[in-house]
């Protein structure tokens, strides 16, 4: 996550912010694979994992108070997900097990 996350104690109106940005910089991180897999080329996700997990203890840490966009945005994230896992299986087969 970015350096501005937030504090335990903080104003939690205010720290969504920060969530609602992490998750925008993981989605457009996956329109990117995505977009790199269907040109054919090796995609390196790494280090996305461990950043999901930042931002999830973030969350638990200190929970925002709008859990809906919240929420609604972490779905998003995971649909795009979901679709790259697609994009995957499409261009290699053996990987859908």
């Amino acid at each position: 996550m970015s350096d501005q996350q937030p504090t335990a104690g903080g104003d939690t109106a205010e720290n969504a912010d920060p969530y609602m940005q992490e998750i925008t910089n993981l989605g457009h991180l996956v329109g990117e694979a995505r977009q790199l897999v269907k040109d054919g080329n090796v995609i390196d996700m790494s280090n996305f994992q461990d950043r999901v997990a930042d931002l999830c203890k973030a969350i638990a840490e200190n929970p925002p108070s709008d859990t809906d966009a919240i929420m609604a945005a972490i779905h998003v994230l995971v649909t795009d997900l979901n679709q790259l896992a697609e994009d995957l299986k499409a261009l290699h087969p053996e990987i859908d097990s």
